[in-house]
């Protein structure tokens, strides 16, 4: 059952979060959730839910999007070097990062999002994960703690 919540309650969560000093990422969340920005066709900002990411991962990995030698060629690493963006050593697949959170899976593959999300496939368990957030983060801990435990 899902549960009510009213504006008061809503306007009672912001106000302790900016008292908290969380107010930047108050601003982030009433920004990234405005109508302008979902409206908006904003090319390094994908609109999705966690259940269509992993549907998506699903399909790549269990042969509907891609055929199974296609698919090899697309999550095989493709390149290891230098990331000069975020300053930590790097593996690419053909659009996808090589590997996952929480465990050293060969052929694994995904790719992060801002804010702290992450999808993935793993090929090896065939299992497809994403990580959706409602509080953006400059970290990625919370898919590091899903990917633990899967």
């Amino acid at each position: 059952m899902l549960a009510t919540v009213g504006i008061e309650d809503i306007q009672g969560r912001l106000d302790e979060l900016t008292a908290s000093g969380a107010e930047r990422a108050v601003q982030v969340a009433v920004y990234r959730d405005g109508a302008p920005v979902l409206a908006a066709d904003i090319p390094s900002e994908g609109k999705n839910t966690a259940r269509a990411l992993a549907a998506l991962y699903s399909a790549l990995i269990d042969g509907t999007l891609l055929p199974p030698a296609q698919l090899d060629e697309v999550s095989a690493v493709a390149l290891t070097a230098r990331d000069e963006v975020m300053g930590n050593d790097a593996s690419w697949c053909l659009g996808f990062a090589a590997g996952r959170p929480g465990a050293d899976t060969p052929g694994s593959f995904g790719l992060a999002g801002s804010g702290g999300t992450w999808a993935w496939a793993d090929r090896g368990t065939a299992t497809a994960v994403a990580v959706a957030k409602n509080l953006q983060t400059q970290n990625f801990d919370t898919a590091q703690r899903v990917g633990e435990l899967v």
